[in-house]
């Protein structure tokens, strides 16, 4: 997890991905596209997805992955301030919160409708 969006931006030129600044990336948990340096034709052939997260300490991090084409990756953890230990237990006990009956963030803000399920009652054509 990054802690700024600058650090996103730095992974981005990492992986020879650049295109954007600080300021362009939104941490909405939406698909982004966008025409990165590299690309000489008009393609949008790079994107991210950003989530934030407010630990239980109060610190903001931020979450997702970023590509172009067929190459994914993922935003990495950073070591400031959390260990790997920390970070597993709050997402185990964020995990048990949802199982007893917490809301998760998509049915907080009205889309718990439209979640991933893996299958289909009743027919399908």
């Amino acid at each position: 997890m990054a802690t700024s969006l600058q650090d996103v931006i730095d992974q981005m030129a990492e992986a020879d991905i650049a295109g954007l600044s600080a300021v362009d990336l939104v941490a909405d948990g939406k698909y982004h596209r966008f025409r990165p340096e590299s690309e000489r034709k008009r393609k949008k052939s790079a994107w991210y997805i950003l989530f934030e997260h407010v630990t239980k300490s109060g610190r903001a991090v931020l979450n997702g992955a970023f590509g172009k084409g067929p190459d994914t990756y993922k935003v990495r953890m950073s070591d400031g301030g959390m260990s790997v230990e920390e970070a597993g237990r709050e997402i185990f006990e964020l995990v048990l919160r949802v199982a007893s009956g917490a809301k998760t963030k998509s049915e907080e803000l009205g889309y718990g409708d439209e979640e991933f399920v893996p299958w289909q009652l009743g027919a399908v054509m």
